[in-house]
């Protein structure tokens, strides 16, 4: 289930997914300022916390490389003069330096070399293609990128169905393609084709040591995607995998160790997303001393930025605030100083900058999260304006800057944040049903902060779009049926209040009968079905 990292708690924690990581333990909540003192529940309250959730960057994918990008033709193909290689060779070193504009400005020249002097399905050709999709997608043009990276594919399988000669090459385009497709939120198509490249380099390792480091490559975007559909045990076993073959590489070639760091910095985050701290924490710390020993390196050094990222978020799940906010710190500082030199940096800065915020919430350091919500969502509303991909992350910062508004009690500033939230929400669950279950977190919110602020009529249309909602994913999944008692429960107070009491009992009274269900198999319940059945007599005497 996709869902947005938010503010919107209650009293049963859930694990977290591709957009929705677990994090450490929340501000205590706020409880609904009551008009009558029935209204204040320690068990079962309207709450508003800012979030459990501690976000992480999503965890690395390889960065094209020599061993991912393709340079030079095959001895069979026609000769390709020493320039045009030349520029090949030059776009990969710019891109692997950061500068992506200047790699596809080279790339489009051996594309517009390619074009007038090969025909179309030329092998070569295909190489140009398979490398120009990687730089397009570098700038922001994903679906420009998308489409060459299919046409790669197209031709490298009829390539490889002729020759088995060209499979590494089928298996590099559909590595490309599966990277695109998992930048674009695309994860069930991202992991078609890269679970096919991880099929094909494995058969091939099999005879050929030397295309290990493509199944590595592989691997670990499998990893990515199986992430991003939440199946968080498979993905931890594929990034296992990729770790074993990085280490057996780096034993020889120390080239690969920037890769066996950023594996490890995946299995570290996964193990997060799985509420594993303690098995996360070794992998991140190993991963933080190899990309620190050569911080000199720029790669190196934006590796670093984001292990100390989730290591941050690794401390804070383990209650370790403090360490917590040192490391997203030094992240923050780190991808500072990347950002003045590479604009594509820009994401992890923000993510840093998200991932501070939670530590200072965690410490009480309310004013100061509140700062930097709002300069991660400052910067994510100008990712968005050339990366639609964007939108769930500008989702889940405006959520935050409303969570950190309503900690400081500052109702009527967070409406704004909380209505554009709910907005930008809508329109992603439009086109994806998984973010169903983020439109009615976010729409729960918009009521209680409508509430807090009197706004009685204006809280019943989200109310009740949110009980609507819950209603159909509990039928969907009975683990949230505690999430319906509280949308039954806070209806029943926007309608009392709005002096309509038959219609008040009749939805607290059915979150009473779904928590005396709840409670016959989990005790913590019990004190909420008391509270409930203070709050009727109260009602009763009305």
């Amino acid at each position: 289930m996709q869902r947005l990292r938010g503010w919107a708690h209650h009293n049963q924690n859930r694990k977290g997914t591709a957009t929705m990581e677990k994090g450490f333990t929340p501000m205590a909540p706020h409880h609904l300022r009551s008009r009558s003192p029935w209204l204040i529940s320690t068990t079962l309250a309207l709450l508003i916390g800012v979030p459990a959730q501690a976000l992480q960057p999503l965890p690395s994918r390889p960065t094209p490389s020599s061993s991912s990008l393709q340079a030079t033709a095959k001895p069979e193909e026609i000769k390709i003069p020493d320039e045009v290689v030349s520029w090949v060779d030059e776009a990969i070193s710019a891109y692997q330096k950061g500068d992506a504009a200047e790699a596809l400005q080279l790339q489009l020249k051996v594309m517009e070399w390619a074009n007038a002097r090969l025909d179309p399905a030329h092998p070569f050709r295909a190489r140009v293609l398979n490398n120009l999709s990687a730089f397009l997608s570098a700038v922001g043009r994903r679906e420009e990128a998308l489409s060459l990276s299919k046409e790669a594919v197209a031709f490298r399988r009829i390539h490889a169905k002729n020759d088995p000669a060209y499979l590494p090459d089928l298996g590099l385009a559909l590595f490309t393609l599966g990277t695109l497709l998992g930048d674009m939120g695309r994860h069930q198509e991202a992991l078609a084709a890269t679970t096919e490249s991880v099929n094909i380099f494995s058969n091939l390792a099999k005879t050929n040591p030397l295309v290990k480091a493509n199944l590595a490559d592989a691997l670990i975007n499998q990893g990515m995607a199986l992430r991003g559909l939440d199946r968080h045990e498979e993905a931890l076993a594929s990034t296992e995998k990729a770790v074993t073959h990085y280490r057996e590489l780096a034993k020889t070639n120390p080239a690969y160790l920037v890769d066996l760091s950023s594996a490890l910095n995946n299995l570290g985050a996964q193990n997060n997303d799985l509420g594993r701290p303690a098995q996360a924490l070794p992998a991140l710390l190993e991963a933080v001393k190899m990309s620190r020993a050569k911080s000199n390196e720029p790669n190196h050094l934006a590796l670093l930025g984001d292990c100390l990222v989730n290591l941050g978020t690794t401390y804070g799940l383990m209650g370790r605030l403090k360490e917590s906010l040192t490391s997203t710190d030094e992240a923050v500082n780190i991808h500072r100083e990347l950002v003045k030199a590479n604009s594509a940096q820009l994401p992890h800065l923000a993510k840093a900058i998200e991932n501070k915020a939670i530590a200072l919430r965690g410490l009480g350091r309310r004013e100061e999260a509140l700062q930097h919500s709002q300069e991660a969502l400052t910067i994510y509303r100008e990712l968005v304006k050339t990366n639609p991909s964007a939108t769930a992350d500008l989702a889940w910062a405006v959520i935050n800057v409303g969570g950190d508004l309503v900690s400081l009690n500052r109702y009527q500033d967070a409406l704004a944040p909380s209505e554009e939230a709910a907005k930008v929400v809508r329109k992603l669950a439009e086109s994806n049903p998984a973010y169903l279950e983020s439109l009615a977190m976010v729409l729960s919110n918009l009521s209680v902060i409508q509430i807090e602020l009197d706004h009685f009529e204006q809280a019943l249309a989200p109310t009740q779009e949110a009980l609507n909602l819950i209603r159909q994913l509990a039928k969907l999944n009975p683990a949230g049926l505690d999430d319906l008692a509280m949308a039954l429960l806070r209806m029943g107070v926007v309608q009392w209040f709005l002096k309509h009491p038959e219609a008040a009992r009749s939805h607290i009274e059915e979150a009473r009968s779904i928590l005396r269900t709840l409670a016959a198999t989990n005790p913590k319940y019990l004190e909420a079905v008391q509270n409930i059945n203070n709050l009727l007599q109260e009602l009763n005497r009305r």
